[in-house]
């Protein structure tokens, strides 16, 4: 059993590692070629061989027809050798009754020249008509009259023939053109034979129903070896040695027609003569067939083409991409397997380059970081004693608005700079906005004002750091109030009212300008992307997801705006226990 499939493994294994053009040309050639080739050749075959069944009958059935129209001429002639016996006054001259040679005259003029001249002129087939008489007459009736001891059978004429009372037809071998007819003709006691009546025939007339059909007529006497062919008016001898052919052998050779002519003692052979439509017919059928092959091998091999063609473009594209330069392929939009196949590539391809994206701009992030953490080197604390002698400085001078400045700028650094961890508490953010706020106040004085409320309890809300200060830069940079001063309120609460221990909002808006409905439906389609190439609202874009990354993806941002409305950004926190701040430290 190993061995077989062994065996049979190796040529699976050479078909599989063909290419598809020729794999799609073997399956063709295996699976629809030869088998259609073989079934048109037996049907091909089998209508041929109908085709000449169907022949060979009709040829055998057109020689028992011309049989039966010989038996139709035999049975005339044998009518008028009966009519001549019917005849008294020639049976009256023949038995001698007759007394003087006037009378024979007489009887001979009178009705037996007439009667001879009818039967003679009446059937072509009839050559002559002689009598062998018994009795001495004085007429010779024109050289048909005889004696009956002249009369010499042919030597080869079967003993069991000589008895003439019912007739006897007689083929003789060294004459093709005649066949000759015996019969007593007897006196009016049928007694005695009055004579023998001997009637030479033609034997080509007389098979003229032969000449109409279609092939090689050949005729011999049963035994006889040599084949006389028929050829219109005579026959002609051929020297062809057959057996006696019967029935039998006829069964053996099926393109020979053969019928017994026993009335005349002979046997008739047909040979037909080849179909020309049968010719013809084949040659149309091989020409359909040929034709049909050529029409379906073209367009099954355009299609294999077609296939093939595609799935080579696909792998000559994948070969020659690089990892540094992914780029999809321009294909035909088709909904098959391969242009499905292709769809998904260039699907999968952008992904990647998304994905490479994201890595070439965290290591950019990572640079940058790296740099910033080598500047924020310095000691914090020589940082606040400076600005704490700034602020004794300033209150020693009185300049209290100086102070106040410098006391929210180092509340800021120590902020930014104590960031040890990447989770804070939301009170903490809110006195970190405050003190942003309150340095840019210093510095906008009245076109600037602050509100911030909290309804709720904030104890137990933590978020992730910095999460209002880019949502503040923005209002503070792209915000225009026009003639009024800018308008920043922050707003926290529970999301749901009565629910104190659920989640919370916190609403972020100003008062400006605010921004279109088109350029509202692109800026929440950013946000709602995968994809990291964005060049634009990056801020926005990755508050978003770092709040997604800390709650879930249900906690993405909201945005609200229109034109003369202002600019509002909604996110949801989350209440979160005493130990969360271990499960989110990364």
């Amino acid at each position: 059993m190993n061995s077989v499939l062994r065996i049979l493994r190796t040529p699976f294994q050479c078909f599989m590692n063909m290419k598809l053009f020729r794999k799609f040309l073997a399956i063709y050639i295996v699976v629809i070629l030869l088998p259609t080739l073989i079934l048109e050749t037996l049907l091909y075959r089998q209508n041929i061989s109908f085709i000449r069944q169907q022949y060979l009958q009709s040829a055998s059935n057109a020689l028992e027809v011309s049989e039966k129209n010989l038996n139709t001429e035999t049975s005339n002639i044998e009518a008028c050798v009966n009519y001549m016996s019917s005849s008294k006054t020639l049976i009256h001259y023949l038995n001698g009754f007759c007394h003087s040679e006037a009378e024979e005259l007489y009887y001979y003029i009178k009705e037996i020249e007439p009667m001879l001249k009818y039967i003679v002129n009446s059937n072509p087939a009839i050559l002559s008509v002689d009598f062998y008489g018994y009795s001495d007459y004085r007429l010779e009736w024109s050289g048909r009259l005889h004696y009956a001891k002249d009369l010499a059978f042919p030597p080869d004429m079967p003993s069991d023939l000589r008895s003439l009372s019912l007739g006897v037809w007689y083929p003789v071998p060294d004459n093709t053109d005649r066949i000759t007819y015996y019969q007593y003709l007897y006196d009016a006691d049928y007694k005695a034979p009055a004579a023998v009546i001997e009637i030479q025939i033609s034997l080509g007339y007389l098979m003229k129903s032969f000449s109409s059909l279609n092939g090689s007529v050949y005729f011999s006497r049963p035994g006889d070896p040599v084949l006389m062919r028929y050829g219109g008016e005579s026959a002609q001898k051929k020297e062809i040695t057959v057996s006696d052919l019967t029935r039998t052998e006829l069964e053996k050779d099926p393109s020979v027609c053969w019928i017994p002519a026993d009335r005349i003692g002979l046997s008739v052979y047909l040979v037909p003569e080849p179909l020309p439509s049968m010719n013809y017919s084949s040659r149309l059928l091989l020409t359909a067939l040929l034709t049909l092959l050529l029409i379906s091998a073209g367009f099954y091999l355009s299609i294999v083409i077609s296939i093939s063609r595609r799935i080579s473009v696909l792998q000559e594209h994948i070969s020659k991409s690089r990892v540094d330069s992914l780029v999809p392929l321009q294909h035909s939009v088709y909904t098959d397997e391969i242009g499905l196949l292709t769809t998904s590539y260039n699907e999968m391809i952008r992904r990647i380059n998304d994905l490479l994206f994201q890595i070439y701009n965290t290591e950019l992030q990572k640079r940058d970081a790296e740099f910033y953490a080598l500047q924020a080197q310095i000691e914090p604390h020589f940082l606040y004693n400076i600005l704490e002698n700034i602020h004794m400085s300033a209150e020693l001078s009185h300049d209290y608005k100086t102070a106040a400045m410098v006391t929210s700028l180092g509340k800021f650094m120590r902020y930014n700079l104590n960031a040890n961890t990447g989770i804070s508490t939301l009170t903490e953010e809110l006195m970190h906005a405050r003190n942003y706020l309150d340095i840019h106040k210093v510095r906008m004085q009245d076109k600037l004002n602050v509100i911030i409320s909290a309804f709720t309890d904030l104890e137990d809300i933590k978020c992730p750091r910095f999460i209002l200060q880019p949502l503040l830069e923005n209002s503070l940079k792209h915000a225009d109030a026009g003639n009024l001063p800018l308008t920043i309120e922050i707003t926290v609460c529970d999301r749901f009212e009565g629910e104190t221990d659920g989640d919370v909002v916190l609403r972020i808006q100003d008062n400006g300008n605010g921004i279109s409905e088109s350029e509202l439906q692109h800026l929440r389609q950013s946000m709602k992307e995968d994809s990291y190439i964005r060049n634009q609202h990056i801020g926005l874009n990755s508050i978003n997801s770092r709040m997604q990354a800390f709650f879930g993806k249900e906690y993405a941002l909201q945005v609200e705006s229109g034109p003369g409305r202002g600019f509002a950004v909604i996110m949801y926190l989350k209440r979160m226990g005493a130990d969360s701040h271990e499960d989110h430290d990364r």
